[in-house]
């Protein structure tokens, strides 16, 4: 999947957007010449000395520093990438289900995917995180996300 992000200029920052989704993945701040890079999250990526390097770095830095799941089995796990928020939270019932951006669950066969363990839950995730997004390839394993009518808007040609 190829993405496109732009710079958009702020008084204080530049913000970096991901085209296809109108997602800040991070921005950039001028000192002394230089632009320091960060993170959507606030992390620091790198200082560079020219703006053309601003997405470049950027985008090196996830692909080197891939978000990793973090939380615990009693409160379930979350997931921040530049491209997607994900949950995976267990059900009162025992089985895990899985989330993404802001509550849309993942759907096997059109039916909520149940997952035995947390890191079946998370491995699903990871492979359909980026499901349905601009320039995505379809899904043909039966999963699918629940309709998220943002991204429907931001995939709209």
């Amino acid at each position: 999947m190829r993405h496109q992000y732009l710079l958009h200029a702020e008084p204080e920052r530049l913000l970096i957007i991901h085209v296809g989704t109108n997602t800040v993945v991070g921005s950039a701040r001028q000192r002394a010449g230089k632009y320091a890079v960060q993170t959507d999250q606030g992390g620091k990526v790198g200082i560079v000395n020219s703006i053309s390097d601003v997405i470049p770095t950027l985008l090196d830095y996830c692909e080197k520093h891939p978000a990793r799941w973090q939380g615990d089995s009693a409160t379930g796990f979350s997931k921040f990438t530049h491209l997607g928020d994900a949950r995976v939270e267990r059900h009162k019932f025992g089985p895990w289900i899985a989330y993404r951006n802001d509550g849309f669950a993942l759907l096997h066969n059109g039916k909520p995917a149940i997952f035995g363990t947390a890191a079946d839950a998370q491995r699903a995730v990871d492979a359909h995180l980026l499901d349905n997004y601009p320039g995505g390839v379809p899904a043909t394993d039966g999963f699918s996300w629940e309709t998220d009518t943002v991204l429907e808007l931001w995939s709209a040609p």
